[in-house]
């Protein structure tokens, strides 16, 4: 911390020290900037010198005033950042949604996903490096029954057979009685449902192996997913808010906020807008789970169409914790390329909970930085005033006076000298040392500026005036000045 403003100062004070101005004005110059250099170091170093003086005694027991400070100072560093930058998780409410993590969707189910199991190590991995970061956490669980309409024993063809799994079933064939429900009494409704699912453009309906029947190990979360869940509740003294899903036999529900054909006679196959309005009151929802061709997309599809365009960005696919069923590759593709055109963050599990710095205008950066240094310089100057004032003698300052006045002559000569040289002054600007600014039109204009015809003492008042300028708080002020002054005034002196 306390190097940066003892370069400042040699900066300003270097051009000083190669001026032509007599011996004993460099020798009191020198001693100025010695004052200076503390002065900086004591305003500007304390966290610094508090640190290296709590190293140097090095004893808890005859220091414990020096080690809270110490302490102390490096908790307000941190909370500092903490304001400063995004990626603090605490600061942001991070709800998680995990999608069918059960056992039939996984290597040894009915339904195996490939990589299903290293998805949920993931899953694993994040939920237990992250327990305080995680707020909420949703599990949604597919719970059916054997008679539900899209397992095989609820169709058969016209020899009686079951549809093998994986068949998909469409209007067309139940109109023509290809497929019929194997129990009468349900042939329409079966038949109306079928004509539904293709009108609503969602999935089509497809018959599958007997996966996830309540009570069974296949209804159950994963081992290891369901070792993180139960650690993270007691961590966070919590609970773990599940989804049941699948249970209405008439109606297919891949998606946890909706079913394919809601059933007005049961509200829970409809659109659950209250569920969507917890996830949005989250500043980050990541999703992942099983599978991703068919509950994870239907699931985050319902999510979209019901959340605000600018802030779909809050939304998060990890694809790296979820995985299509074999046979829907293209779905699930399609799928995360519609997902990312809407502006929803696609992802691994290893960026889900950074969060980026804040970002700041290139050009109002610098130019904030500008205006910090040039006004710490001129603070330099002003402490540097400060004390010639009240340590020169009258002679001292009579002396001073000549030598301004000296160098006042010196830089309206050089003015017609180096004229010619302006396109290198305008080109580099006033970052050149003062060997290279007294050969540009620019440097000479301010010196001349700076150094009106009444001599030092006119040219004081002015510099005093930028100083009060830049007390005042007009940081724009002060940094035009400084820009003008720094180095001629530094000569002038």
């Amino acid at each position: 911390m306390s190097k940066e403003p003892d370069d400042a100062i040699t900066d300003v004070n270097t051009d000083a020290g190669r001026s032509d101005v007599g011996s004993e004005a460099d020798v009191g110059h020198e001693n100025h900037h010695e004052q200076a250099q503390t002065a900086s170091r004591t305003h500007g170093g304390a966290s610094h010198a508090s640190g290296s003086e709590h190293g140097h005694h090095g004893s808890h027991s005859h220091h414990d005033h020096d080690h809270h400070e110490d302490d102390h100072s490096h908790k307000k560093k941190k909370k500092k950042n903490k304001h400063k930058h995004k990626h603090k998780e605490e600061h942001k409410k991070v709800v998680l949604f995990i999608c069918d993590p059960q056992n039939d969707y996984s290597d040894e189910g009915s339904i195996p996903i490939p990589n299903s199991n290293m998805d949920s190590n993931r899953i694993y991995d994040m939920i237990k490096d992250h327990m305080d970061d995680i707020l909420e956490i949703y599990v949604s669980l597919d719970s059916r029954h054997r008679t539900h309409i899209s397992n095989p024993i609820s169709w058969v063809n016209r020899k009686g057979e079951m549809p093998e799994p994986f068949t998909i079933i469409t209007s067309s064939e139940v109109s023509k009685g290809k497929w019929k429900a194997r129990q009468r009494v349900s042939q329409q409704d079966f038949a109306d449902y079928v004509s539904k699912v293709e009108e609503n453009c969602r999935l089509p309906f497809t018959i599958w192996p007997d996966h996830c029947l309540i009570g069974t190990w296949g209804q159950a979360i994963v081992p290891q997913i369901n070792e993180a869940l139960q650690e993270w509740a007691a961590h966070r003294v919590t609970t773990v808010e599940y989804i049941i899903k699948g249970t209405n036999t008439h109606t297919e529900m891949y998606s946890a906020i909706c079913s394919e054909v809601p059933n007005p006679d049961d509200p829970s196959t409809e659109l659950d807008l209250g569920m969507i309005e917890r996830l949005k009151s989250a500043d980050r929802v990541i999703i992942c789970g099983q599978s991703l061709s068919h509950t994870v997309q239907m699931t985050m599809k319902d999510i979209v169409s019901n959340w605000k365009e600018d802030e779909l960005d809050k939304l998060m696919l990890l694809t790296d914790c979820s995985s299509p069923i074999p046979g829907f590759e293209a779905m699930a593709e399609s799928f995360v390329r519609e997902m990312k055109d809407k502006g929803v963050t696609c992802t691994s599990a290893s960026e889900a909970l950074v969060f980026e710095a804040e970002t700041y205008d290139g050009d109002d950066f610098a130019d904030a930085a500008a205006v910090a240094e040039m006004t710490h310089k001129l603070a330099l100057k002003s402490h540097k005033k400060h004390h010639h004032h009240h340590h020169h003698s009258d002679g001292e300052k009579e002396d001073e006076k000549e030598s301004d006045n000296e160098a006042t002559e010196e830089a309206h000569g050089d003015k017609h000298k180096h004229k010619e040289d302006k396109p290198h002054s305008e080109k580099h600007g006033h970052k050149h040392s003062h060997k290279h600014s007294n050969h540009s039109e620019g440097g000479t204009k301010s010196s001349e500026a700076a150094a009106p015809a009444g001599g030092s003492e006119e040219w004081k008042g002015q510099e005093r005036a930028n100083d009060a300028g830049t007390e005042g708080g007009n940081a724009m002020t002060a940094a035009a000045a400084a820009l003008m002054a720094p180095k001629d005034a530094s000569s002038a002196e």
